[in-house]
């Protein structure tokens, strides 16, 4: 099993209960590739702000925000969804699903298989199957449904279902930390794919005009991002001339 990376270094010294953000940050700048799984989780949810830094509330949090994720699935009449087939389309009969919409996500979930392929299963002694490839793949298309209806502003735009995928994926490989409950996984997935697109300047790259002087200040930023986190793709795309205008607009993408 990987060692633990964040504690106790990360807790106050007062309580060693809290987690210091700053601490935290600290740490998370050279990337977190060697903590166990839960680690990773809780610093997506402390660093997101979906979860305060204080550790014995985090069980009680986590089940509070389940609870809310599905009272949003009861609304908008998306119970069982995560076991509808692929060649059932009861779902899209249903009047009260914005049918357009759902088709939309749909089409490109269905592009992303090849990452879903990836997601890691509750047992991990036996193959992958279709049964599980399915279930990750609706839910997916749930929590993507219920984030479009309700943030009317942003709605949904093509390139969300590649954000989602890694997100859902940390917390997929913190099953045991998520109750061993994939309701768990996909609700914490919600919450921070949320606070990600409402909180932080992520969600400028989908609403700005992509020749505005806002885009190109954006298109900096991301340079400067990339050449400090993955030097060897800011290479390879400055020697092509692929500049960022190319990739990462919903006009391109």
């Amino acid at each position: 099993e990987s060692k633990s990376v964040l504690f106790p270094s990360v807790l106050e010294a007062e309580d060693f209960n809290t987690i210091s953000l700053d601490a935290l940050r600290a740490i998370c700048t050279s990337g977190l590739e060697r903590c166990p799984p839960q680690e990773r989780c809780i610093s997506w949810l402390v660093l997101s702000h979906v979860c305060t830094p204080e550790m014995d509330k985090l069980d009680s949090q986590i089940t509070n925000l389940t609870q809310i994720y599905y009272d949003f699935v009861a609304n908008f009449n998306l119970e069982g969804f995560e076991a509808i087939s692929f060649e059932d389309d009861v779902f899209l009969q249903r009047t009260s699903i914005d049918q357009r919409l759902f088709t939309s996500i749909d089409t490109d979930i269905t592009r992303t298989t090849h990452h879903i392929r990836f997601l890691p299963y509750p047992d991990l002694t036996k193959p992958t199957d279709d049964e599980h490839f399915n279930n990750h793949t609706r839910r997916l298309e749930r929590l993507l449904y219920i984030f479009a209806q309700l943030n009317d502003s942003m709605k949904y735009m093509q390139g969300f279902n590649e954000i989602i995928v890694p997100i859902f994926f940390v917390f997929a490989q913190g099953f045991d930390f998520c109750h061993c409950k994939w309701d768990v996984v996909e609700a914490l997935t919600f919450f921070v794919f949320q606070a990600l697109l409402s909180s932080t300047q992520l969600n400028e790259l989908f609403s700005v005009d992509g020749k505005s002087p806002a885009a190109y200040v954006l298109y900096h930023n991301f340079n400067q991002i990339l050449e400090r986190f993955n030097p060897r793709a800011s290479e390879i795309l400055k020697k092509h001339s692929i500049i960022p205008v190319t990739y990462i607009t919903k006009w391109i993408n």
